[in-house]
């Protein structure tokens, strides 16, 4: 698409947290009205712009040239808008096509139909003008575009990368748990590395697993255009784009290689770039890729452990505070190698090399755990939020030049802790009667007591789950992180609680507003087999995980409300609707329920209540687990039963179902759905943790309704009242 100046449009796509870097890219590249967007940025020239930036940018997943915006109302509209543009002139005779789509839209439900109608567009209008209508090749097409989906904001774009632009080309081989290259680029830009490059300062890498961070590192240092080897190889869509000029691209092209060939001499072959890492087997990958890259020279890969990195030869002796470079590191993070638990003694070792063997230097890492990056134990100086793939990451830069001892958050003063360790001491001495009784490992011990530190602390057998409340708007970040660090060091040393059995959740603000950090994985990702425990409540058992998940598959609020079911549950059918991990079904069937009905829409769930049954030698036979969306199990059932427990989620909008419950509106029918199930003389326990819902007039008229929740609220949630409301429903 032509702006009123004859320029085209484009989009530059980018992983989240980019935006703002990217921009600033462009606008060192000459493109001076581009601007920020979600994932990406907008900028508007010439087709050699849009060369450039696919040649020239280390951080764009992709250029697109904007060929056509439009709204998108239904399914006709996307034929109707794409058949509108010139293909004739826009694609030659004989070159293969490949359509991607994005988004979503009216009409589409899924995105391979969407594909199917653009094809068809451009070669029912190829066809009206007498042209060969292209081939479809998915896997390597000449002319690759792309459709973004939105009711009010399509897009039909061609793809000036074709693929993706991390893929530089260098790499051979890498490891079980790759960084892309963009990202990597992006975090040696936020680390200050183009700066300490032109100063002739070192690179670092003590985890450097295939060298991908490194080859980056080169890049900038020696101003390669990181698309140099791809546009050398004619690997780009922009090359069939009916507007590309040949002549103005081999200026471009001779002009970078000249760049690249400068850059690689005034480096020399001084060694001022060094890649550690303990497997042998990636430092050969390394090597490869650096080779492939003809970088080799300029770089020293040693395989050896971080805990025994020292400070190589070259750099000389300490001598703060120059800065002798930069040491930079993408560790595991337990997603793919190891486990948050057992990394953290790596972490450990991280932050005493760089305060031991790097004192003068700046130093980064990235991770999709907080709790690791404090295990480094060294000031952080900024904190960045990153994606890298679907992980929510942050990217912390440390300044061991400025404090090199103590290392890590200055420890809280004694009276702060002293004042925190007496006031977790007084919550212990007062459930103490009452968590003898209730025999249970579970409970909670601190519920933002003193208003400065807002935060829960659970306590789940020997381990402590610690959730951040949001701080008041006026309370600066640094100022509620200080406040939280003492109380989680004064919760550590109450319990003694070493830090690998310590699960933080710390909420986050940005420009959407507040949200807990990746210390939980939201959804239905992969997690890790490790995070999962055994803790007891009662005579009952139960699995749960302080990490992979928001909630970690006990609700301890509810703990009153399941010993109600046990007592109430002998010699009845028992349904379990919303059923999560199915505690309370666990407590129905140990109360004598004659079956359990246990329903829930995820598998992950269901497996995991499954486990629990296992756990607690209960019968198999008697007890039904259903995956299903319970108002559709409601509306196909018959069966009857004595005792329903109803705990639904405030708001869903699941992708397993069209449906999307809001309970606010939606109570009233769950409720109605749900008494057409219960007997006669049955009893429905309605639970919700939605603080501003009132029951509907309506349905007291049609039931007897007496509020509970008073009396399901256990001793240790007394602070926190409105945890929950419960209801006791009958029918008249």
């Amino acid at each position: 698409m032509r702006t009123e100046h004859g320029q085209f449009d484009f989009f530059a796509s980018c992983p989240k947290g980019l935006e703002y870097l990217l921009k600033d890219e462009l606008h060192a590249l000459g493109l001076s009205d581009a601007h920020e967007a979600m994932a990406g940025a907008h900028f508007k020239g010439t087709l050699m712009d849009g060369v450039r930036a696919c040649m020239h940018s280390r951080l764009a997943s992709r250029v697109l040239h904007v060929l056509s915006r439009f709204a998108l109302p239904d399914a006709e509209t996307l034929y109707e808008r794409a058949f509108a543009l010139p293909w004739e002139s826009l694609i030659k005779p004989g070159l293969a096509i490949a359509v991607d789509v994005s988004g979503s839209a009216p009409g589409f439900n899924n995105t391979q139909f969407a594909a199917y109608r653009v094809k068809d567009a451009i070669c029912d209008r190829m066809k009206a003008h007498g042209i060969e209508r292209p081939n479809v090749d998915l896997e390597d097409p000449d002319v690759r575009l792309r459709v973004h989906l939105h009711p009010r904001d399509s897009a039909l774009m061609w793809d000036l990368a074709s693929s993706p632009l991390h893929e530089r080309g260098f790499r051979l081989a890498q490891g079980e748990a790759p960084i892309k290259e963009n990202l990597a680029a992006a975090m040696l830009i936020r680390a200050g590395w183009p700066a300490l490059a032109k100063a002739g300062k070192a690179l670092i890498d003590p985890m450097c697993g295939a060298g991908t961070i490194l080859m980056e590192a080169v890049m900038i240092a020696a101003d390669i255009a990181p698309g140099l080897r791809r546009a050398e190889l004619a690997q780009f869509g922009f090359f069939k784009h009916p507007k590309f000029e040949l002549a103005q691209f081999e200026i471009a092209l001779a002009a970078a290689q000249l760049r690249a060939k400068t850059g690689l001499q005034a480096l020399g072959l001084s060694q001022r770039f060094f890649g550690y890492d303990l497997s042998s087997v990636m430092i050969g990958q390394a090597k490869k890729n650096l080779a492939h890259a003809g970088f080799a020279g300029f770089v020293q890969l040693i395989a050896l452990s971080v805990e025994h990195v020292v400070r190589p030869a070259a750099l000389g002796a300490v001598t703060p505070p120059e800065f002798a470079g930069l040491v930079i590191s993408n560790p595991p993070y337990g997603e793919r190698i190891g486990t948050p638990e057992k990394l953290v003694t790596l972490y450990r070792q991280f932050g005493q090399v760089l305060n031991t063997q790097f004192p003068d230097c700046k130093a980064a890492a990235i991770s999709s755990e907080r709790t690791l990056l404090d295990a480094v134990q060294l000031p952080v100086q900024k904190r960045y939020q990153l994606k890298n793939g679907a992980l929510d990451c942050e990217l912390a830069i440390f300044d061991t030049a400025r404090a090199p001892k103590p290392r890590g958050p200055a420890s809280a003063d004694a009276e702060t802790l002293d004042m925190l360790s007496r006031r977790l001491d007084k919550n212990l001495r007062r459930l103490k009667s009452y968590l003898s009784q209730a025999n249970t490992q579970c409970y909670r011990v601190y519920d933002a007591d003193l208003p400065d530190y807002c935060a829960a602390i659970d306590c789940y057998g020997d381990w402590l789950h610690i959730q951040e409340y949001q701080a008041p708007k006026e309370i600066p970040d640094h100022i509620a992180e200080k406040r939280l660090h003492a109380l989680v060091q004064a919760a550590c040393q109450v319990f003694d609680c070493p830090p690998e059995r310590l699960s933080l959740k710390q909420r986050r603000r940005d420009k959407g507003g507040s949200q807990y950090g990746r210390s939980h994985r939201f959804g239905e990702q992969r997690t890790d087999p490790a995070n999962f425990f055994e803790v007891s409540e009662g005579r009952h058992k139960f699995i749960v995980n302080l990490r992979d998940y928001l909630d970690t598959g006990l609700f301890l609020d509810s703990r009153m409300l399941r010993h109600r079911i046990e007592k109430s549950a002998h010699g009845k059918r028992f349904l379990n609707l919303f059923c999560y991990t199915g505690s309370a079904s666990v407590y129905a069937a140990a109360g004598g329920a004659l079956e359990t009905v246990s329903v829930d829409l995820s598998p992950t769930y269901l497996d995991w209540a499954e486990r629990n049954f296992s756990l607690n030698d209960m019968d198999p036979a008697k007890h039904e687990i259903i995956q299903a969306d319970s108002f559709e199990y409601l509306e196909n059932a018959s069966a009857q039963f004595d005792l329903i427990y109803l705990d639904p989620p405030t708001f869903s909008n699941s992708k397993r179902t069209d449906r999307v419950l809001d309970l606010e509106t939606d109570h009233v029918e769950l409720i109605d759905k749900t008494m057409q199930r219960l007997s006669a003389s049955g009893e429905l326990i309605f639970v919700t943790n939605a603080k501003k819902l009132k029951l509907a007039a309506a349905l007291a008229e049609r039931y007897s309704i007496h509020d509970i929740s008073q009396k399901t609220l256990p001793p240790d949630y007394e602070r926190h009242a409105d945890i929950h409301r419960a209801w006791s429903l009958r029918k008249r």
